[in-house]
């Protein structure tokens, strides 16, 4: 098929007559005109979105590392203050065992003094008793 054959024609070998030709490439020159620009534009748009976000990981990496750090100091924050709880608690436990520690002891050493009490009396009455026969 020759390349400047009329479309709509019935014989496909005619040529198109140049006022046509010439028409066209009036037609796809108007077209050119106002595509051209906005192929233009978008490359434009297209290239500079590519630069602005070409750092994009480090962007994120910084604010995955930002977040991580925040959550560290949190968890930093509640070890703190779990551990102060458990010291606390410790100090309680120790402070109440060593109260009933003493207790325990007192009661001992009174047990232990009234046993003590009760020798002595049993050998002072021994010994007036053996010194009055």
């Amino acid at each position: 098929m020759n390349q400047y054959a009329r479309g709509g024609s019935s014989d496909p070998d005619e040529p198109v007559p140049i006022e046509e030709r010439v028409r066209f490439w009036q037609e796809q020159d108007v077209i050119n005109q106002e595509l051209i620009p906005r192929v233009i534009r978008q490359h434009k748009l297209l290239t500079d979105h590519i630069r602005e976000h070409d750092n994009l990981h480090g962007i994120v990496a910084g604010a995955v590392q930002e977040a991580v750090a925040v959550l560290r100091e949190e968890d930093q924050r509640r070890y703190e203050t779990a551990l102060e709880s458990a010291r606390a608690a410790l100090a309680r436990q120790a402070s109440e065992s060593v109260a009933a520690e003493v207790r325990r002891l007192k009661n001992t050493l009174f047990g232990f003094a009234v046993l003590v009490g009760i020798v002595a009396f049993a050998l002072s009455a021994l010994i007036t008793l053996i010194l009055t026969q």
